[in-house]
């Protein structure tokens, strides 16, 4: 079982350090004890002594309102203090858990013996000339040697002492051993006395315990608080004083009680319900989620004395994932309905424009000038223009809704790739810029994919090269890899020698609607969706795509697409690959 050093920030403190913050209140009780007896239940000068000076003043209160005169209270038996009721003559009248722990008896074997019979010879008479001086509320912490039934030595500290009724004093006692010992936390220790920077220590941590801005939070194993730092104030608005000795029912709104409950009783059949995000309510009513993350506080001997919890107000956090689920909702089911408009009203414009362009090819074929012919020409290409643009919105769309499927077969490499390069070489020839395709000898000849998209990404980035060059030549290099799984990685990059492309817009071109400037979409047209589509399209194939380029230099856009092995087998698959082909074979040389 891991003890509360795992919520702190150290995350290395071991369990003799679960009681630094029971140490460090003590140091405070003995500072508000110290003054004069009718200065003792004075308003307190320091939060620190506010919260300290009501452990046995809360103690007292609750004894006088007891039937018993010089009885403890259930709250102060439920507190991590070791706290014994001596009368006149130092006789235990009383004695909560955590003092029969340190005194390794129980309450019934300790009521009736006098304290002095459990301290060592030398400090009996030291600790009796200074007994008045500490009923008077004098300062000093006295510390001596406590004998254990089982013959082990304690070193043990007088922290506080103040009157409970007419004739009997509560007094807090605390383990002093060095190691921890049997601490009213539980542990055993050797009885050497702590040196000055482990108590030095131990009292910084509880000084950041207490200033922290989680509410940390110690309980018994019944779930009665019996610490509560500055930050469990803030959080909830109760002090320590009105939280301490009250259950978890304090801060769990009735709804919640059940569950609270239960998760409890699970945490201490050591269940994993130790962090856990809730609902609690403050003392101005205000509902709250808290995230909680508690531990087991043990003794020595591995036994569970209690719990430890540190809660975090994450209501804001809860607020502002809220919104931005909502928002995110809001933005899917908008983009939804832009995919689901696009998709149709591309249908829509898809039909007339057949009509328009079979209508131009049938102008065509009759007999007109020579004026009339170009215009119908023009007719006809803008009217292909206009349908690539509407089937790459189609193309969009179906990618966004999540629709576009591929259509997977055998197919012949090579005539798939002249294919796409062939759509570039009217271009290129007129503008004397050369089309080169270099296939290498370990491509093999089929391969099962979609020939048509991957048709489809290529014959986009031959177009792009052979529209941005003016002058040189455009190269089209295909490679592949045989994985030992089997299939095929196939390599395609398009180098040209054009316009190229700054660094910094090159991060940018696979986006939508996006070209290297303004003025490119003046000169060159286009929609700039060609690349983020052929992007998402080399995604669905189990590849990636990328580019290299500089100004003035052109630039080289690649893709690599996984492809399987072609189910049917016939002749074609055995037969030898052809020799690379070239630029000559379109007839699209300089």
């Amino acid at each position: 079982m891991r003890a509360i050093e795992d919520q702190t920030t150290g995350g290395a403190l071991k369990g003799d350090r679960l009681r630094v913050g029971l140490e460090a209140r003590e140091v405070r009780l003995r500072k508000g004890l110290a003054q004069p007896r009718a200065t003792n239940l004075d308003p307190p000068t320091t939060h620190q002594q506010h919260a300290s000076v009501g452990v046995l003043s809360s103690h007292r209160e609750e004894s006088a309102r007891a039937a018993i005169p010089g009885r403890l209270g259930p709250v102060a038996h439920a507190s991590f203090d070791a706290l014994i009721v001596l009368d006149g003559e130092r006789r235990q009248l009383d004695a909560n858990q955590a003092a029969c722990r340190l005194f390794g008896l129980s309450r019934e074997q300790l009521l009736g013996r006098r304290l002095d019979e459990f301290i060592a010879d030398a400090d009996r008479k030291p600790l009796a000339g200074r007994w008045q001086t500490l009923l008077r509320g004098g300062e000093g912490r006295p510390t001596c040697v406590l004998l254990r039934e089982d013959d082990s030595r304690v070193t043990i500290e007088i922290v506080a002492v103040d009157e409970l009724s007419p004739g009997s004093h509560v007094c807090l006692v605390r383990d002093a051993s060095d190691d921890g010992g049997v601490s009213p936390l539980g542990g055993a220790g050797d009885g050497a006395p702590p040196d000055a920077q482990s108590l030095a220590d131990r009292r910084n941590l509880a000084a950041v315990l207490d200033t922290s801005d989680d509410a940390i939070t110690t309980s018994t194993l019944d779930g009665i608080f019996t610490s509560w730092n500055r930050g469990a104030e803030k959080l909830y608005g109760y002090t320590a004083q009105e939280a301490i000795g009250q259950s978890l029912d304090l801060i769990s709104p009735p709804g919640q009680r059940a569950t609270d409950h239960l998760n409890w009783e699970r945490l201490l059949k050591d269940e994993p319900v130790r962090s856990l995000e809730t609902v609690r309510e403050t003392k101005d009513g205000r509902t709250v989620i808290v995230s909680v993350t508690r531990s087991l506080i043990v003794d020595a001997g591995g036994r569970v004395i209690g719990v430890a919890s540190v809660g975090r107000d994450i209501t804001e956090t809860k607020r502002t994932q809220a919104l931005l689920a909502a928002a995110h909702a809001e933005a899917v089911t908008a983009s939804e309905m832009k995919s689901r408009f696009l998709a149709n009203m591309s249908h829509e414009i898809r039909t007339p424009m057949n009509g328009v362009l079979g209508m131009t090819e049938l102008l065509l074929d009759t007999e007109l000038s020579d004026d009339q012919r170009e215009l119908a020409t023009q007719v006809a290409r803008s009217g292909e223009d206009m349908m690539r643009i509407i089937n790459d919105i189609l193309d969009v769309s179906k990618i966004e809704a999540g629709r576009l499927e591929l259509d997977a077969c055998d197919f012949t490499i090579r005539d798939t790739i002249e294919q796409a390069c062939s759509v570039g070489q009217l271009e290129a020839s007129a503008k004397e810029v050369a089309l080169e395709l270099q296939i290498g000898e370990e491509v093999p000849l089929r391969a099962y994919g979609d020939d048509r998209r991957l048709r489809q990404v290529l014959r986009n980035l031959v177009t792009n090269a052979v529209k941005f060059t003016s002058d040189g030549a455009v190269t089209v290099r295909v490679n592949g890899h045989q994985p030992a799984a089997g299939g095929t990685r196939l390599r395609i990059e398009v180098s040209d020698t054009g316009i190229g492309i700054d660094p910094a817009t090159l991060d940018h071109m696979f986006e939508p609607f996006t070209q290297a400037d303004a003025s490119t979409t003046r000169r060159y047209g286009g929609s700039g969706l060609g690349l983020a589509i052929a992007r998402d399209l080399v995604a669905l194939m189990g590849g990636t795509m990328g580019a290299m380029s500089s100004p003035g230099e052109g630039s080289t856009f690649w893709f690599e697409v996984e492809l399987g092995d072609p189910i049917a087998s016939d002749e074609l698959a055995n037969a030898p690959a052809s020799p690379a082909r070239t630029g000559a074979d379109f007839d699209a040389r300089r």
